[in-house]
């Protein structure tokens, strides 16, 4: 309530809430939930406080809760109020202030908030944006909502509020939603901060500021992607066969659009008189049955330069098809027109080839260069030209062919055919830059083997036994040890009468004597 309307009515303070709070009311009173830095690692805690509230919920189903309507007045205000309370209390009643909500809706409306926005927060997680931070803490405000009315105590969450105008849809819709939130950009909602700050990341706990660099990575990996595709969109070296497909189905994908150069406003009356002739004369020639729209008729160069763009053409003729040029991508095949059919009218009498050659035998060797120069840079300023060969203008399935211009196409240069079936080479493992822990110590002491007294260092056990194995061969160190006997299973004492006769026999000579002993078992 704002300052002014609390002074006119003395009421300080007034709360409307429902019941079902007691439900999930710790005994403290203060309403305790999974920290933000534990929705943005998704950790156990986390998951287990959502699972409580829904559980909780589920519960409450079977239930009726009612409302309560507090006020808080000034003394004087609840001296007047107390004196006809019952009166008051009736004629409030009688006016149907309550919305009665049967428990299952209400509470399935509430279960499913609490779902949905733990799965909002998990698709972010897993999406990992450049302000997961950000959007952490907006969305675990709106869980705390679900149940309590949570005190904002982070400066980002209140900021985010404010930039969404939290208050303002309060009071008048009575509930908050998230109407622009798109979890297919790359930041998921345009009107909070964009990318994570340090007190944010201070906030989510360890390996943020790693998580944030990561996405932010990611993102202008991604825009330069897009970038690169925009302006090659078949790759950089798309192969003559990709071209030729590209320029025959969709041109003005793979050909720059044609714009106006200010450099032609200096060109020359008599180049920009040819132009318009050549440009006339050649339109001139179709039949009026091969045109859905009007003939062009140019009378300056830019309008004649502007006939022959691609979207000109489509628009004038009823059945176009565009191909692919080499010419300055791998060698110039094009064909020099003759004398006959077509081209001979344009050879005689007022066709601009005769012109041409009129001007040309006007002017001395320098300005016949000039002329050259001229007409061939405003020709290879032409978007497309029609496929002549033999005549002027060709078909083909009953459409007429033009020569696109490659000076507009959307790529760098020809590639193999081979090269877009190749792999992309594997990433090699990073090789380990620092030795171990005590590897490194075993070292450090080999290097200085006394220590600040002058006394030889103790070496350990484990530093022995390494100093051994470091000089033994590696011969040495890859034979094969043979396993230790096993010990033989002692045989059982036979049991019964045994007889044991023992007979010597002398041997001549220098043998030994030998005694045999032999067994008997009754």
């Amino acid at each position: 309530m704002q300052q002014e309307r609390s002074h006119q009515t003395h009421i300080a303070f007034r709360s409307t809430y429902n019941l079902y709070y007691e439900s999930i009311r710790t005994n403290s009173n203060k309403p305790s939930f999974a920290s933000d830095s534990d929705a943005y690692k998704l950790s156990p805690s986390y998951m287990a406080e959502c699972f409580e509230i829904t559980k909780v919920i589920d519960h409450c189903k079977e239930k009726t809760y009612g409302v309560r309507d507090e006020y808080r007045v000034s003394g004087h205000a609840a001296r007047i109020i107390l004196d006809n309370i019952d009166d008051k209390a009736r004629e409030y009643l009688r006016s149907d202030p309550v919305l009665w909500i049967p428990s299952k809706i209400w509470f399935e409306l509430i279960r499913r908030r609490v779902r949905e926005i733990q799965r909002t927060q998990i698709s972010i997680v897993k999406k990992n944006p450049p302000n997961l931070g950000i959007l952490t803490g907006l969305l675990n405000h709106m869980l705390r909502s679900t149940t309590s009315t949570p005190i904002t105590y982070d400066f980002h969450v209140r900021e985010s509020l404010a930039l969404l105008e939290y208050r303002n849809i309060l009071e008048t819709a009575g509930m908050f939603f998230l109407q622009d939130f798109d979890i297919a950009s790359d930041t998921c909602l345009e009107e909070v901060q964009q990318v994570d700050d340090v007190n944010v990341l201070a906030l989510m706990g360890a390996n943020a500021k790693a998580k944030r660099d990561r996405a932010v990575g990611r993102m202008g990996a991604s825009e330069s992607t897009e970038s690169e595709l925009e302006d090659y969109p078949l790759g950089r070296t798309p192969t003559w066969n990709q071209l030729r497909a590209a320029i025959s189905s969709t041109p003005a994908m793979i050909m720059r659009p044609w714009s106006w150069s200010s450099r032609f406003l200096n060109t020359e009356l008599s180049v920009g008189r040819l132009v318009v002739m050549f440009t006339r004369h050649v339109w001139l020639m179709l039949t009026p049955e091969v045109f859905k729209g009007i003939r062009p008729y140019p009378n300056s160069l830019q309008e004649a330069m502007k006939c022959w763009t691609i979207t000109s053409i489509d628009d004038t003729l009823a059945a176009v098809a565009f191909e692919a040029c080499n010419a300055g991508l791998h060698d110039n095949t094009g064909v020099t027109p003759g004398h006959k059919a077509q081209w001979s009218v344009l050879w005689d009498g007022d066709g601009y080839i005769a012109e041409f050659h009129r001007l040309m035998q006007s002017r001395d060797e320098d300005q016949q260069a000039l002329l050259k120069q001229c007409l061939c840079e405003v020709f290879s300023d032409l978007h497309c030209l029609p496929a002549s060969g033999a005549r002027v203008w060709t078909q083909k399935n009953d459409a007429i062919v033009f020569i696109t211009n490659p000076a507009f196409y959307r790529i760098d240069c020809i590639g193999r055919g081979g090269e877009s079936r190749r792999r992309a080479p594997r990433a090699r493992r990073m090789m380990k830059l620092t030795k171990g822990k005590h590897i490194f110590a075993a070292d450090l002491m080999d290097l200085q083997p006394f220590d600040i007294d002058g006394n030889l260092r103790r070496k350990t056990e484990r530093q022995k036994r390494r100093e051994i194995r470091k000089k033994m061969t590696m011969a040495k160190k890859n034979m094969r040890v043979p396993p230790p006997p096993h010990p033989r299973k002692p045989r059982p004492f036979p049991m019964g009468i045994v007889e044991i006769r023992g007979e010597t026999e002398e041997i001549e000579g220098d043998e030994e004597m030998e005694e045999e002993e032999e067994i008997y078992i009754d």
